[in-house]
């Protein structure tokens, strides 16, 4: 005998059951992410991220063996930091779609692999330029730049055109190493509260991870900021040769920025309700699935602007005029 059709109030119902993770914002574990995308999605969807994962890994395989040739010892640590970040994001991305219940905390883990990606490029940046001290003697004593750079641009009309000291340098040093020791105490504090049972929905002021991830943000925004202090000296005096700073820079820079923009625009939208859920999926779960997509095919394009910049120009030295020039300058003085 066949079953009774369901009532419009039963199918409701089953719907309502199939998406309860929309309302608390939940995420789905393997077996319903699976579910909720069917066989053949789920098992295309993992397929791309382990090959983007894949080529990255060989792509910075070969890297590695190039900077084991051709630059300074004392350099590589740092350019092993700054140049595994598209081998990073894939790893991490891979996770997210294979482990979705772990999203948040991968997500907590990746800020601070990001703070130490910014941070080493800083210190890269003073071991390409010599260091402070020599730094200081290339440029002189008269010399200024702007400090109202992005992110803080709007509030800091007051230092817009102010001497470079060896003091700033080390308060921008500072600022940027800064943001791996607050984002890891963020870490460690949702860490703490995962543990205790607190789990994180959607942002909201009685949502304490709200407030641990808005402290990690501001941190990471100081440090943004001073990257971009350090790229607007060398973009302004040019100190460098053979480098192609500038695609260097602005690869990582656009990459972190597009993160970042994307991120805020999926717990937005998720607060919102604006991306509907699917069964066995909470519309906040589909977001971040889409995120991480997005992000993987990014991260296999970037992957290879960066491979061709740091393969192609791999060592960064002074220029010989930046030396001349401070040479001249103490003739002219005498």
């Amino acid at each position: 005998m066949d079953d009774p059709p369901l009532s419009e109030a039963s199918e409701a119902h089953v719907e309502v059951d199939l998406c309860d993770h929309a309302q608390s914002g939940e995420f789905p574990s393997p077996e319903d992410l699976e579910a909720g995308l069917g066989s053949g999605m789920s098992t295309a969807l993992k397929t791309c991220v382990i090959l983007v994962l894949i080529i990255n890994m060989a792509l910075f395989m070969v890297l590695l063996n190039k900077f084991r040739k051709n630059i300074p010892h004392n350099q590589i640590p740092c350019t092993i930091w700054v140049t595994t970040l598209f081998t990073v994001t894939p790893f991490v991305m891979t996770l997210m779609v294979f482990l979705p219940q772990s999203t948040e905390l991968l997500l907590a883990c990746f800020r601070v692999y990001e703070a130490m990606v910014i941070s080493r490029f800083v210190e890269l940046n003073l071991m390409w330029w010599g260091g402070e001290k020599q730094l200081m003697n290339n440029l002189g004593d008269d010399k200024t730049t702007r400090y109202n750079l992005p992110p803080l641009c709007c509030c800091l009309w007051c230092i817009k055109d102010k001497l470079i000291t060896r003091k700033r340098i080390k308060i921008f040093r500072f600022l940027a190493a800064q943001m791996i020791y607050v984002n890891a105490f963020v870490l460690f504090i949702q860490m703490v509260m995962y543990t205790s049972g607190e789990r994180d929905h959607h942002p909201s002021l009685t949502n304490p991870h709200t407030y641990a991830k808005a402290f990690g943000k501001i941190s990471f925004f100081f440090g943004f900021w001073a990257l971009f202090v350090f790229f607007k000296i060398e973009h302004t005096y040019q100190l460098l040769d053979g480098s192609k700073y500038m695609g260097k820079f602005t690869i990582m820079k656009f990459f972190f920025v597009i993160f970042l923009l994307q991120e805020t625009i999926v717990e937005t939208t998720a607060i919102r309700g604006v991306i509907p859920c699917i069964p066995y999926i909470s519309g906040k779960a589909k977001g971040f699935l889409i995120l991480s997509s997005v992000v993987t095919a990014e991260a296999l394009l970037f992957g290879f602007l960066q491979f061709y910049y740091y393969y192609k120009f791999p060592k960064t030295e002074l220029k010989e005029k930046a030396i001349l020039l401070k040479q001249v300058d103490e003739k002219i003085v005498e």
